[in-house]
């Protein structure tokens, strides 16, 4: 906004520091569609707000009160960050906006790449997508319907998603000839059809590496909180049903020396290896399509077929892709392989266990407890069985929530979205899909 600020600086300097009236069509700051005074769930990039309040300040000239100016007032609406606020009220003290000022040879915000972003993602990266392009960013809390979807990112260069969107061939249709690429805040990307981003030439990137520890850290984490009962416990004591210590009260199941089965080891499965291994001492057995020997020889980790790991493992965590041959992987027939005293716990993808056979498992005890990170659908459905069964822990998909994931995702899924506007490379592209040959 460089050149915004420049002639800015002119203007307050010729006006004694205070902007003229100007009334047009055509206002240079945007603000959002409003239905009854509230915004209908987004909003545009505050970039230029920088340039209004730093080129008030280079001058010295007095605060700009009357200005009348298309902007973001912070405490209504809007994306905005510290920065963006101190220079808002730094050159419009007090005021609440609501016309415009386009000033002659003021160039606008067209020249941007204009971009949608489908959801608020942490400010590390957020603020330096608002920073460098037109942006609307989708600031409320559920994901944009499908219709509105479509409609938002209309004409737009970059789209920066979540596992929510379905992008695929209507989606690309919708956005138009000249998407560059589509940014996906998360490791996976079921949510894309791939293979029709490439024929059509759009670089299509997503976050992996960042959340690993945090995942492996949510898998341990919900293998002691279901062997244990912990939630159980604390539901108990909740609600006033802790009457004393009782010698056979909420007795669970160990982890030192025990087997645990992994089913996919990459670089999260591994990460969950090492901790079972190297903290309980554990025995790790994995089903993987592709041998790791890396974690055979530190981990002693032997590779098994699906059958195998069922029936001797005392825990089975998943880590796997979702995919045509994993979809189902865990139904009736799985579960009744598995030990009566097994811990299942899946925080891949929801659609690689079928629920009402976990749940009948959890019931009849096939299965001791499960813990999920991840259900299909999500969010699960409120009357969903599993929600009734004290042998089961849910949570909603926070496995990667934490500062430093979080933040690393966004970093990446901003550095994505830049560098395919640019028509470079993208840092962490997803990988074309396998052909059969």
């Amino acid at each position: 906004m460089r050149e915004v600020e420049a002639v800015l600086i002119r203007v307050l300097s010729s006006q004694g520091g205070r902007l003229p009236v100007v009334w047009s069509s055509t206002p240079l700051f945007r603000t959002p569609r409003r239905t009854q005074g509230r915004p209908t769930g987004g909003t545009r990039s505050r970039s230029a707000t920088s340039a209004v309040g730093s080129a008030a300040d280079r001058i010295g000239g007095p605060r700009c009160h009357a200005v009348p100016v298309h902007l973001y007032h912070s405490s209504i609406d809007g994306y905005h960050s510290s920065s963006h606020t101190t220079a808002y009220e730094a050159a419009f003290a007090g005021g609440h906006p609501s016309l415009s000022f386009p000033l002659d040879g003021l160039p606008p915000m067209s020249h941007l790449p204009r971009v949608f972003v489908a959801r608020r993602i942490p400010s590390v990266g957020l603020d330096r997508v608002v920073s460098q392009t037109d942006a609307w960013v989708w600031e409320a809390q559920m994901p944009p319907p499908r219709h509105e979807l479509l409609r938002r990112i209309a004409g737009c260069e970059g789209v920066l998603t979540l596992l929510t969107e379905q992008v695929d061939g209507e989606f690309f249709d919708a956005a138009g000839p000249q998407l560059k690429v589509v940014s996906n805040f998360a490791v996976g990307y079921n949510n894309i059809d791939v293979a029709e981003a490439m024929r059509r030439g759009i670089q299509v990137g997503h976050t992996p590496g960042v959340l690993t520890d945090a995942t492996a850290d949510m898998a341990v984490t919900l293998m002691l909180c279901a062997a244990r009962r912990i939630v159980e416990s604390v539901d108990e004591v909740r609600a006033g049903k802790w009457k004393t210590w009782e010698p056979l009260g909420y007795i669970g199941q160990d982890l030192v020396g025990k087997t645990v089965g992994i089913v996919g080891l990459g670089r999260i499965g591994t990460a969950v290896a090492r901790r079972c291994r190297f903290g309980w001492n554990m025995n790790v057995l994995y089903h993987d399509v592709r041998r790791n020997e890396t974690a055979e020889a530190e981990l002693d980790a032997r590779r098994v077929d699906f059958d195998e790991l069922l029936s001797r493992s005392d825990f089975i965590t998943v880590h796997t892709d979702l995919n045509e041959s994993t979809r189902g992987l865990f139904d009736r027939r799985a579960f009744a392989r598995m030990k009566p005293t097994a811990v299942f716990v899946n925080t891949a993808r929801g659609p690689i266990h079928v629920e009402g056979d976990l749940a009948d498992a959890l019931q009849d005890g096939t299965l001791f407890a499960a813990g999920l990170d991840v259900t299909d659908p999500e969010p699960i459905d409120p009357s969903s069985p599993l929600l009734r069964l004290a042998n089961c822990v849910v949570c909603p998909h926070i496995a990667s929530a934490t500062v430093a994931s979080r933040n690393g995702m966004a970093e990446i899924a901003a550095d994505n979205l830049l560098l395919g506007l640019r028509g470079e490379p993208l840092r962490c592209p997803v990988p074309p899909p396998e052909t059969d040959s």
